[in-house]
Parts: C-alpha cells; structure tokens; sequence
C-alpha cells in the first residue's frame, strides 16, 4: 500500500470513528480524534497491533477496527 493509499486509508477510519452512522457496526460511539501520526508512525502502529499488551485476549469483545482505532490513536 502507498504512503497516500494508508493515509487515505487512515482518514476514512478516522472520519468513522468520530462520527460514527447508524447501524455502523464498527463504531457505536463517538471517539475524540487522534494526534497526527507520520506515515511511519502509522505504519508501525499497524504493524504493531498483535502485540498489544497482555495479548488479543485483553481486547474488547467488538470490532477488530474499533480495537485497531483504539491501539491506534491511544
């Protein structure tokens, strides 16, 4: 994925997640938004998410794009 694809990509979850639309099953609530993150930072983020601490267990029951926001904007 390019550097613009991600970021597009990155926008859109984004645009999701703080505005979230009935019936959207990924987000069911309003999120603040994140700090600006690099393409880097994003990238390692991403890269990252298997390792959140104490393992996929300690994610919440919901959508693994909900859980991602979260690691990612957290």
């Amino acid at each position: 994925m390019s550097d613009e694809e991600l970021l597009a990509w990155y926008a859109e979850l984004q645009a999701r997640a703080l505005n979230p639309q009935p019936g959207d099953v990924d987000f069911d609530h309003v999120h603040k938004a994140a700090d600006p993150l690099s393409v880097d930072q994003l990238r390692h983020r991403l890269m990252t998410f298997q390792g959140w601490p104490g393992g996929l267990s300690t994610l919440d029951s919901g959508s693994p794009f909900h859980n991602l926001w979260h690691w990612i904007s957290d």
